[in-house]
């Protein structure tokens, strides 16, 4: 399930942030820069998107009700027809399931609300996944 983040799901989504710096960038960036990660400070820095009128955050659940991924996205200050999706991370027990797909179409859905009608995203493509990694 999709739904709006809240400041309960922001441990989560720290830690969930970090793996996925982890898993994305180790070889590509300094050691020391991926150690120097913190679930916490990740999560409290995640918590200051919650409640802005221009940001979408969204989580998805399992059926537990435990977070296992979010999206991060919204209006471009520039231009209010222009969306941006900031982050898209996924804990790794849940990758290649649909439900970075899921979270991707639910922010194009409530951006587009919203008046965009244009969505980029950068993606960071560091290494080739491995086995771990999916």
């Amino acid at each position: 399930m999709i739904r709006a983040a809240g400041f309960g799901d922001m441990t989560a989504a720290g830690e969930i942030y970090v793996s996925g710096h982890w898993a994305a960038y180790r070889g590509a960036v300094p050691y020391a820069s991926l150690r120097a990660l913190n679930a916490d400070v990740e999560g409290q820095s995640l918590q200051g998107e919650l409640g802005k009128p221009q940001s979408v955050f969204l989580v998805a659940v399992n059926r537990a009700g435990r977070v296992v991924g979010f999206a991060l996205g919204g209006v471009t200050d520039a231009d209010a027809t222009l969306g941006g999706l900031a982050e898209l991370h996924v804990d790794r027990r849940y990758r290649r399931r649909g439900v970075g797909r899921l979270l991707t179409k639910a922010i194009a859905q409530r951006l587009g609300a919203m008046g965009v009608n244009k969505l980029t995203a950068v993606v960071a493509k560091c290494k080739r996944p491995r086995r771990s990694d999916r």
